[in-house]
């Protein structure tokens, strides 16, 4: 397989080396100190989240489900902040360009979030213990597209989506 990921006879295949346990554990392996920076990032954020969406809860009386978006929205953008500066602080892209990148993943990535959200709080599930649930069940997602994608300093990535930002027209072709 590319990129050196570890297969063996029979594993799964190895895209993007996440879908087999030997992928996941070279993922984490080769990544261990950028996905730290972003682990700890999350945890700070995600606290900050969680005790926003309390006040707004038990303070405010705003929904649960109500609450998450408010605050989910804020918590993206110091997100993005603080991953561009301390995560992926090393990679040479635009700040526009990740920005753009970043809350087009985040909005879909959101989305999907928040329906495991409510469905899961529809389902009995305490609000607090869902937030914690769906934060960690989409953690190595979020990493993942991150690091292939938002923040990726591709030059083919960054002049593609330059192209795309003024309407169509690749740089080269005026």
């Amino acid at each position: 397989m590319s990129k050196g990921w570890p297969t063996r006879a029979g594993a799964y295949p190895a895209w993007p080396g996440v879908l087999s346990p030997l992928g996941l554990r070279a993922l984490v392996i080769r990544h261990r100190a950028r996905l730290i920076r972003f682990s700890v990032i999350g945890a700070v954020v995600f606290s900050l989240q969680f005790v926003m969406q309390t006040v707004l809860v038990q303070v405010w009386h705003v929904g649960p489900v109500v609450s998450y978006i408010a605050v989910v929205i804020s918590c993206i953008q110091l997100s993005f902040l603080l991953n561009r500066r301390f995560t992926w602080g090393d990679r040479q892209i635009p700040v526009p360009v990740a920005c753009y990148r970043y809350n087009s993943q985040k909005a879909v990535t959101t989305a999907v979030n928040l329906a495991f959200y409510a469905g899961i709080v529809r389902l009995g599930t305490n609000y607090h213990l869902a937030n914690i649930l769906t934060a960690g069940c989409f953690t190595l997602v979020n990493y993942t597209l991150g690091n292939s994608w938002a923040f990726s300093s591709s030059k083919a990535q960054v002049a593609a989506h330059a192209g795309e930002s003024q309407g169509g027209i690749h740089p080269r072709s005026r």
